[in-house]
């Protein structure tokens, strides 16, 4: 890849380009009443190779937008595939069974319709255990261990969920073997033998069902509805005060928990600031420390000169000069441990100041914390008592349905002597029900085969889409080679281009090359060389005014004009190219040279 295609605007190494600064290097050229010279055909061959990069590089980008394009279209291709590929799987008949999820309305009217009595049936013997169910269910809510299984129950949901994904998979392979062993195996005898053991569990559950209701007989005549209600209410109303004393020990849990955590804080803080205060003091120390060593060091070298100067008492303004030196010394001395102690001073106000503001800061911290905290805390107060809304809602519901159960139970005490009637008409749907579900095998097995059919269709499009895009893998790799024959051509011309810079870097030795041309050539050429210098100051002049030189270039077009027309225009905020109405702006305008 050349360096040109990987820029997204030309350079001043590759066109020509200067800044303002460098305005007093620009080319300029010559007069417009004379002939052409060849410092102007010069100009003029770097405009001819600013327009062919132009071109060559817009080719380049088309390319490389086209190969984009291809890609984006092979990554939409696999996603939507994968998508359909996944409602497939999960609108299937067999994954809906799995998961247990409700299958389609014809499936359902298949199968709800001779179901529907023995249903009944099984429901009567619930009805009993409800009421201590329930008992159960507020003593267990009461405690405290309660709420830790919910959230922990909250979590187990949260990994199910991420492992749906991964059982569909396993379930999807336990489906095709599933397949397998009813192709090897007699299903059928089985299924007889399985509808036979159900024949055999209904029966026992009718006699079952007989000894309850005699016993619900006997019951029903011994208990009140009146005390029967009053003790219901009085376990809504147990429950209602269990869950407000969970709340409150769990208020008072969570207050004593954010004093604790105020407090410990509170000490950290004092704790930090004694700290500092430490350290403080401890350079404060080392710096007196140092002013009294070189205190110690002043008075020895003084004692020292003493000793020097002593076997000389005869030198009496010697020895008075040394005392007003001594005087003086005394004074700055005096004066510099006064600046010393005031900087100590000063620098212990700044490191309280300091201190103070740290610990304000870290209340302001503290205080955030603690907001962040307050509010983390309310919502997991909202989230419990809108879960414990929800169980009171269940628990009321549950109320209202015992209550219609307890109806239900009157009315059903009255259609007791129609059992024994109704128990040979069971035994005769039972039959029935055996036929249709030997039905439902076929239809299975049916539907089984079908399933199979589309499989194979769906390997067969599979099949072509795998042909599609190895055509299209192919397409795609002759693009490539051909842009890597592109980039090679643009190499090439780049190198070219750079041979034409450096020779035209020497002006003089293009002039006597065209001399020499010129001189040999007939007139009749001298002619045409006229014709074409005429051409070439068309293109050279500006084409609004025609008197000044092509001096800036658009950069959204390529077009050039020279600079007084393009102010004039922006100034009238006429900001669109007068050959291909572009719009630009002030910005978009860059100063060439020719």
């Amino acid at each position: 890849m050349s360096d040109i295609g990987s820029k997204r605007s030309l350079t001043k190494q590759d066109v020509g380009f200067i800044e303002n600064a460098d305005a007093a290097k620009k080319m300029k050229l010559s007069n417009p009443d004379e002939l052409l010279t060849s410092n102007d055909l010069r100009l003029f061959q770097k405009d001819v190779l600013v327009r062919n990069l132009k071109e060559y590089k817009l080719k380049y980008y088309a390319l490389e937008k086209t190969i984009q394009l291809n890609q984006e279209v092979k990554n939409l291709k696999e996603y939507y595939e994968d998508l359909i590929h996944k409602l497939n799987r999960l609108n299937s008949p067999v994954t809906q069974r799995v998961m247990g999820k409700p299958l389609s309305a014809e499936e359902e009217v298949k199968l709800d319709d001779p179901v529907e009595e023995p249903k009944q049936a099984e429901n009567k013997p619930v009805i009993f255990d409800e009421g201590d169910s329930l008992k159960k269910d507020i003593d267990s809510l009461a405690s405290n261990s309660e709420l830790t299984d919910f959230k922990m129950k909250i979590d187990t949901l949260e990994n199910r969920l991420k492992l749906i994904n991964e059982e569909l998979h396993t379930k999807n392979n336990d489906i095709g073997s599933l397949k397998d062993d009813i192709v090897k195996k007699d299903v059928s005898l089985k299924q007889m033998d399985i509808l036979q053991l159900e024949l055999d569990e209904s029966k026992q559950k009718f006699e079952a069902l007989k000894v309850e209701y005699n016993n619900l007989l006997s019951k029903l005549n011994s208990l009140q509805l009146g005390g029967h209600a009053k003790t219901v209410e009085g376990t809504s109303t147990k429950f209602d005060e269990a869950l407000k004393a969970i709340n409150d020990n769990l208020l008072g849990d969570l207050k004593n928990l954010q004093n604790n955590i105020s407090r410990i804080r509170a000490e950290r803080d004092k704790l930090k600031s004694e700290m500092n205060i430490l350290k403080s003091q401890e350079t404060s120390i080392d710096i007196i420390k140092n002013i009294d060593a070189q205190v110690l060091a002043i008075k020895e070298t003084i004692k020292t000169f003493e000793i020097k100067y002593a076997s000389i008492p005869n030198d009496n303004v010697l020895l008075e000069e040394l005392k007003s030196i001594e005087i003086a010394y005394n004074e700055l001395a005096n004066s510099k441990l006064d600046e010393l102690s005031k900087t100590l001073i000063d620098k212990q106000k700044h490191n309280q100041v300091v201190l103070e503001f740290e610990k304000l800061k870290e209340k302001h911290v503290s205080a955030n914390r603690y907001i962040q905290d307050m509010k983390l805390e309310i919502e997991t107060l909202k989230k419990i008592k809108t879960k414990s809304d929800d169980v009171i809602a269940d628990f009321n519901i549950r109320d209202h349905v015992i209550k219609g159960k307890v109806a239900n139970l009157e009315k059903k005490l009255e259609l007791s002597s129609m059992l024994e009637k109704q128990r040979e008409l069971d035994e005769k749907i039972l039959i029935s029900e055996s036929e249709t579900l030997k039905k439902q095998v076929e239809s299975l097995k049916k539907l089984i085969d079908t399933k199979t059919n589309e499989i194979v269709v769906i390997k067969k499009e599979l099949d072509d889409s795998n042909n599609k895009l190895n055509e299209n893998n192919r397409k795609v790799e002759d693009l490539e080679f051909n842009l890597t024959k592109q980039t090679e051509k643009y190499k090439n011309l780049i190198k070219k281009l750079k041979q034409a810079s450096e020779k035209l870097k020497n002006p003089v030795l293009m002039n006597s090359l065209l001399e020499a041309n010129v001189n040999e050539n007939t007139p009749e050429v001298g002619s045409k060389l006229q014709n074409q210098l005429t051409n070439f100051k068309q293109l050279v002049y500006c084409p609004l005014c025609t008197n000044n030189f092509k001096d800036q270039m658009i950069k959204n077009c390529g077009h050039t004009f020279c600079e007084n027309c393009i102010k004039e225009r922006l100034n009238a905020r006429m900001r669109k190219c007068p050959s291909c109405n572009l719009p630009f702006g002030s910005t978009d305008v860059l100063d060439i040279v020719l």
